[in-house]
């Protein structure tokens, strides 16, 4: 996720700060060289910090029916992406008097900060060039962001100090992205509902009915079909499969009886079923 937000970034800045190029190296001695020795404006989009966006948490499950099994995971959680946006020049980093440079360094900081708060919220499906495609869930909607946070990078002197160069201004920015949770089985599938029925005052008129559902497979690798048909040989009653592959059949008395399904490009099967089955499978294969 963070490398096509990194690409995101560069294409933004490129495309609205003219003769301006968007490195994200830490911003040190061989970050200076760099500078140096290639000319022209740089802007230092430096990743400093990740941290959860926590008033963004839930616990909501979503359902996946992709594979044609149902899955769930957790509703995504949220990451906040904290960057240090620096301007840089040749003359800046060079061993002379500064205010001309320090100037010029202003003048793109400046105008990257407009350009952050123009594009915020950050919307990374009118602003990512392909290829490749960026994750569905990075697209969905623009990603939440915030530029120059009122209470500022706290770490920002320690930072300088480490990478050993004189102060520097800086902008934080803070774009907050999905972290995708695995998808996991839901457990087995409800294949037999069991119902009974009574007449009022009348304990012999107890009846039991059943419903029953599955999923019609086909092809190699086995996959869902969603445009099969299904039929109970012995009632002559049919039902079709939705876009996960499976049918259900209500109400039906216990018993024993034949299956049969057929599906475009597939040739007829046809299958023996007791009702209530003790495995609960009543799945259908299509060669």
């Amino acid at each position: 996720m963070i490398d096509f937000l990194d690409r995101t970034l560069k294409t933004l800045f490129e495309n609205r700060l003219a003769g301006v190029t968007v490195g994200f190296d830490v911003p040190d001695g061989t970050w200076r060289s760099h500078v140096s020795s290639t000319g022209g404006n740089w802007l230092n989009v430096y990743l400093v910090e990740l941290r959860e966006n926590r008033k963004l948490r839930s616990n909501d499950l979503i359902p996946d029916w992709s594979t044609g099994v149902l899955q769930e995971r957790m509703a995504p959680a949220r990451l906040d992406c904290h960057y240090l946006v620096s301007a840089w020049t040749p003359a800046g980093v060079n061993p002379s008097p500064l205010v001309e440079a320090t100037v010029d360094e202003q003048v793109v900081l400046y105008d990257a900060t407009r350009v952050m708060l123009d594009n915020s919220p950050l919307d990374i499906a009118a602003l990512y060039q392909p290829p490749p495609a960026p994750p569905a869930e990075l697209v969905e909607q623009p990603l939440p962001a915030v530029v120059a946070p009122p209470e500022g990078f706290a770490k920002l002197a320690d930072f300088w100090m480490r990478v050993d160069w004189v102060w520097k201004p800086v902008i934080e920015l803070i774009v907050t992205i999905p972290v995708v949770a695995v998808a996991r089985p839901a457990g087995p599938p409800v294949t037999t509902v069991f119902s009974q029925y009574l007449q009022n005052g009348w304990p012999s008129s107890l009846e039991e009915l059943v419903t029953i559902g599955g999923v019609v497979r086909g092809g190699t690798p086995p996959a869902p079909l969603a445009t099969a048909w299904v039929r109970i040989v012995e009632l002559d009653v049919r039902a079709h499969t939705n876009a996960a592959g499976q049918f259900i059949f209500a109400p039906l008395s216990a018993g024993q009886y034949h299956l049969e399904s057929a599906a475009a490009g597939h040739p007829l099967v046809t299958r023996a079923i007791d009702v209530p089955s003790l495995s609960g499978e009543y799945d259908l294969l299509l060669p």
